[in-house]
């Protein structure tokens, strides 16, 4: 059930060990839910978290209180993903992708989208990240980069990439254009966004 609430366990005998709340300020109709899975950072231990008061939030799971807090413009709906660098990836309703620092929530780049995000991005061991908006829009970036604003496509663009696309499909009786078998898994799983 959506609610404001972390809440820890002890793993070998289930009994509680602390709750994180969010505090939904004293509006009856506050929004502050926790909607997404908790991130577990095993290399410094914190918990992370988005909520529907625009907040990310690095829970200390020692004593179950926020480390830091970073605001983005609209409601946090879909879980926080990790990369191997440990840089944090979060969609908003604001329309934009963002990219933490774990250690202080220090904005290192944002991606705009042309809607909210509500799903977790997808990473590639590649580099590379996919992620779309409410609309269905999908969009690639390449992290390695270190910036957002390195869009390389979406799928609602004129683009040479997407005019070459249709060029396939014209070309090759209706084919549409799939990858070859080396990116196959990469695309799978963008297509379950």
């Amino acid at each position: 059930a959506k609610n404001n609430r972390l809440v820890a366990l002890n793993p070998a005998t289930g009994s509680f060990l602390w709750d994180f709340k969010i505090d939904c300020g004293d509006t009856p109709d506050a929004r502050c839910d926790i909607n997404g899975t908790p991130e577990v950072d095993s290399q410094n231990g914190f918990i992370y978290i988005g909520s529907a008061n625009d907040y990310v939030y690095a829970v200390d799971p020692q004593y179950g209180a926020w480390r830091w807090r970073t605001k983005t413009g609209g409601d946090i709906r879909a879980s926080i993903v990790q990369d191997e660098n440990r840089l944090l990836y979060v969609g908003s309703m604001d329309s934009t992708l963002y990219a933490l620092r774990p250690a202080d929530g220090a904005i290192r780049w944002q991606s705009k989208a042309t809607s909210g995000i509500d799903q977790a991005p997808v990473l590639t061991g590649d580099g590379w990240l996919y992620y779309s908006d409410i609309k269905g829009q999908m969009y690639w970036v390449n992290r390695q980069n270190l910036g957002g604003e390195v869009l390389v496509w979406d799928s609602g663009d004129d683009s040479s990439l997407a005019e070459e696309m249709r060029q396939y499909e014209l070309t090759h009786g209706g084919v549409k254009w799939e990858p070859g078998t080396a990116n196959l898994s990469e695309f799978r799983q963008v297509g379950r966004l």
